[in-house]
């Protein structure tokens, strides 16, 4: 029989957090000396997907993207109208936590033998460079495939979507995006993964991975108290058995 699903109140909790930051950051326009802090929803989805798997990493890749979709109605610029398209606003920001998740798991893998915070952040590095790169490079084929040689105004200014245009933006956003990313994301994601006990620090994973944990250590006392009394309980219905044969031999 199949076990029920249960959502436990950590996965809500972090799962609130990670969607309160895409949701702000993108809904809201924030510019810190000059920076757009749109990269902040790639760091909340690539932490949740590697932080707390999979599906939490698919939701927040989800949400993301219809995120990318409202604000873009809700904020218009140059390139606001390429992201009306969901294929544009949303599908990329989809394949982000599959890319992301497995290539932690795969770094993981190769690392296990590794100390926990040396092996996560290193596989964090990895899967945080994938994904953003997997975000940048769908973004701007879905901008090639439905737009190029089209040009959007607006407030007076113009931009035609070219090849030297989609150049810029791989050696201008796409480079210091990548490298904060890069940055910031593996130092959150060890911490937070050895905040929550997924890791134990400067413990490697084949070690703590067979160790008992302290549930499975209280549970594993009453059982060996139990072997202890029953081993006492054999010998003194042995000591009888023997001064009964004793006896016997001595009538």
């Amino acid at each position: 029989m199949a076990k029920p699903f249960k959502i436990k109140t950590q996965d809500i909790a972090v799962a609130g957090i990670f969607l309160s930051f895409i949701l702000v950051f993108m809904l809201v326009p924030f510019n810190t000396f000059g920076v757009n802090m749109a990269f902040i929803p790639l760091i909340a989805v690539c932490l949740a997907a590697t932080v707390k798997g999979f599906w939490m990493g698919l939701a927040m890749g989800i949400a993301f993207g219809v995120a990318s979709l409202v604000g873009s109605y809700i904020h218009p610029d140059l390139t606001a109208p390429m992201f009306h398209n969901p294929v544009v606003s949303v599908l990329p920001r989809v394949f982000i936590p599959i890319t992301v998740h497995f290539s932690f798991k795969f770094v993981k893998w190769l690392l296990r033998n590794k100390r926990d915070d040396l092996s996560t952040g290193a596989a964090s590095v990895v899967s945080t460079v994938i994904g953003v790169c997997t975000n940048t490079l769908l973004v701007l084929a879905t901008w090639a495939i439905f737009y190029f040689g089209r040009t959007f105004t607006f407030e007076g200014n113009s931009l035609t979507i070219t090849g030297a245009f989609l150049v810029s933006v791989i050696s201008s956003n796409f480079i210091a995006e990548l490298i904060i990313c890069a940055v910031i994301t593996p130092v959150i994601c060890t911490a937070v993964r050895i905040a929550l006990g997924i890791d134990r620090k400067g413990a490697p994973i084949a070690e703590h991975a067979s160790a008992a944990t302290p549930l499975e250590e209280v549970t594993a006392l009453p059982q060996e108290q139990e072997d202890e009394g029953g081993s006492f309980e054999k010998e003194q219905c042995a000591d009888v058995e023997k001064t009964s044969e004793d006896t016997e031999e001595k009538q």
